[in-house]
């Protein structure tokens, strides 16, 4: 894979792959996680409100918004990469927020992040309190959550 198109289709292939080869496998674990989650959400009686969701389109915009060469998260992903995603892998992309929304639960996944030491400007960063620690996150934790806080 030389370029950012050819990374981004390969993605999008590979989500979409490995989401049609594992639908038919049972995980106790999860089933019980999600039988628990769903019987939470039943007797709150939350009710979603349909505006609450998204639409392909809209993830497509929120992430034309994102600076094209910024600093990767911990799944290695650059806006450059997302904006060239075929329409197959933003119909999951988008699959996977409303789901996350319907389910009131944000993926583990995008909550992880790298964390860098940036020195502070004219100060010597041989000292920790010179330091100042930034959080590179996933880029598709930042999508869903510009869904909700319109900035």
């Amino acid at each position: 894979i030389t370029d950012h198109a050819e990374k981004a289709n390969f993605i999008a292939n590979t989500l979409i792959a490995t989401n049609n080869q594992t639908a038919h496998l049972s995980n106790r674990r999860t089933e019980a996680l999600v039988n628990e989650s769903y019987n939470a959400i039943i007797n709150r009686e939350i009710n979603v409100p349909n505006t609450a969701y998204t639409c392909p389109r809209e993830v497509k915009n929120i992430i034309a918004r994102f600076r094209p060469f910024k600093a990767p998260g911990p799944d290695s992903l650059v806006p450059k990469e997302l904006k060239n995603l075929p329409a197959k892998a933003l119909v999951q992309l988008t699959y996977i927020i409303n789901a996350s929304i319907r389910l009131h639960y944000f993926p583990e996944p995008w909550k992880v992040a790298n964390i860098k030491m940036i020195p502070k400007p004219s100060k010597p960063p041989t000292e920790v309190k010179n330091l100042r620690p930034i959080s590179l996150l996933p880029y598709f934790g930042k999508v869903w959550r510009k869904l909700f806080k319109k900035d």
